[in-house]
């Protein structure tokens, strides 16, 4: 999917304002496979939120089907513990779901 297909298709998912904004983030991110790799820090600059909001967002849309998936992520959850040896702050890789 190209860079502006997904701009477009996020732009178009229902969602609240802050997990679009980390959407459109990630999206801007991501190669060709629809995987990006920026830090949360990377995130909450881009959607103008701190890391916390990034942190819930990306929880947020793990927890919707079919929006974000899990691709050697660090296991983000709301209480920031992680079942990786992983940084539960850092996202380390995700797949945006067309």
């Amino acid at each position: 999917m190209e860079f502006h297909e997904r701009i477009i298709a996020v732009m178009d998912c229902p969602l609240p304002q802050t997990p679009k904004a980390v959407l459109l983030a990630l999206a801007r991110y991501a190669n060709a496979a629809g995987e990006a790799r920026p830090g949360m820090t990377t995130l909450a600059r881009c959607a103008s939120v701190s890391r916390e909001s990034v942190r819930l967002a990306v929880q947020y849309l793990l927890d919707l089907d079919g929006v974000l998936t899990p691709t050697g992520l660090a296991s983000v959850s709301v209480d920031g513990s992680s079942t990786s040896s992983a940084s539960p702050r850092r996202l380390r890789s995700g797949t945006l779901v067309p």
